[in-house]
């Protein structure tokens, strides 16, 4: 974002009566490349600002029928231009005068006749102030919406760590207390439950890691020139053997593509989203359908179950952190919730997609696409995500 207005991207309207003085004032502002409206009078103004929305407002005080005074007063009660800069044109310097004006809501005053100078120095203020004002208000909102989530991520981290650390706790008690009677098969079962609890509490870390790494702008891609289909192939087959616990079978029909530069880690955190969650939400003995082939210029990975699918509602929500929607994992495997909302931001900073298409009862199809004009295509500051 500029630290400046664009000249080009700036809207002014000019309210006058006098037609010298608007031409004065349009032959001053032109040569600077700003968008210029003009009014007659105070009716033709209150009509027409809240169409068009300027970023400023240049307002003749005295003029006939509704005087600038009053304009001023009723655009400050509209919704779409209260918040508009009004800066007096006027040849009345009386202190009662002044002070009227600031009191209904302009911004500053410019004296008659027109010093060129001092015209385009209170406007390329005043517009500055708006500018940076709007920024303000964007970042105070980003700000307010970080905070949102951050308490909502506190909640729902709070909530599903407890369970796992109220198990580890009873089953150690129990250990601790009464752990000689059991027998080694027993004592077995316990360690590995804590163990698999223990597995489940990383899991969500590392998930609530990546993603305040992410928000933060924190967390850095390390591309390098590699073959991202066998970097799919690899990550494939290490999930043959879950998928064969639940006599899932995997179809893969992947293109040699050339390869391309991309951070393989952060990528490869992707792809085993994807496959884990075709493999978690597919009842047994179903097929799994992985793709990939080359659309255009990006590489397009595609991963389709035979699950329960989602409903139009629920495809809105998948790609938000900590969303519970109907589907369950069909072997009771442990979800953080957060997987799909880190894989969208990582393709997303590698200048891709990730959408989804379903239908309630007839599976999903999960849909990834990566340029493959490499690094230095990348977005400014894509080396970063956040």
């Amino acid at each position: 974002m500029p630290d400046e207005p664009v000249p080009q991207e700036t809207k002014i309207l000019i309210v006058d009566d006098t037609p010298a003085n608007l031409d004065v004032l349009c032959q001053s502002l032109e040569p600077q490349g700003y968008g210029l409206s003009v009014a007659s009078n105070g009716e033709a103004a209150l009509a027409l600002a809240p169409e068009i929305r300027p970023d400023l407002i240049l307002l003749d005080v005295m003029m006939p029928g509704i005087d600038g005074f009053e304009t001023c007063r009723r655009l400050k009660e509209m919704e779409t231009t209260r918040e508009i800069p009004i800066i007096f044109l006027t040849a009345k310097h009386d202190t009662e005068d002044i002070v009227r004006g600031f009191s209904l809501g302009c911004v500053d005053y410019i004296a008659k006749p027109f010093q060129y100078e001092e015209v385009l120095a209170r406007i390329r203020t005043h517009l500055k102030l708006r500018y940076l004002a709007r920024q303000l208000e964007t970042r105070n909102r980003r700000l307010e919406d970080l905070n949102e989530m951050k308490n909502s991520f506190l909640g729902m981290a709070s909530h599903d760590l407890r369970n796992p650390l109220a198990t580890i706790q009873g089953f150690s008690r129990f250990l601790l207390n009464k752990g000689e009677s059991l027998d080694q098969t027993e004592r077995h079962r316990f360690l590995s439950s804590i163990h698999e609890v223990c597995g489940e509490m990383l899991a969500l870390m590392n998930d609530l890691l990546d993603l305040s790494a992410i928000e933060s702008g924190k967390l850095t891609l390390k591309p390098v020139r590699a073959s991202f289909t066998e970097m799919i192939r690899s990550h494939a087959e290490t999930y043959r053997v879950l998928a064969s616990e639940k006599n899932l079978i995997i179809h893969m029909n992947l293109e040699d593509l050339p390869a391309f530069p991309f951070d393989a880690r952060r990528l490869g955190q992707v792809v085993d989203n994807l496959l884990s969650n075709a493999v978690k939400f597919s009842p047994q003995g179903k097929n799994l359908f992985l793709g990939l082939d080359r659309r255009d210029s990006c590489a397009r990975f595609v991963v389709r179950d035979e699950g329960p699918g989602l409903a139009p509602e629920e495809q809105a929500r998948v790609f938000g952190p900590f969303e519970k929607l109907s589907p369950r994992p069909t072997a009771g495997e442990p979800s953080t919730g957060l997987g799909l909302a880190i894989a969208k931001k990582i393709v997303g900073i590698h200048g891709g997609t990730l959408r989804v298409e379903s239908q309630k009862g007839r599976g999903a199809t999960f849909i990834c696409e990566i340029p493959m004009t490499g690094h230095d295509a990348l977005p400014k500051g894509a080396d970063k995500i956040g």
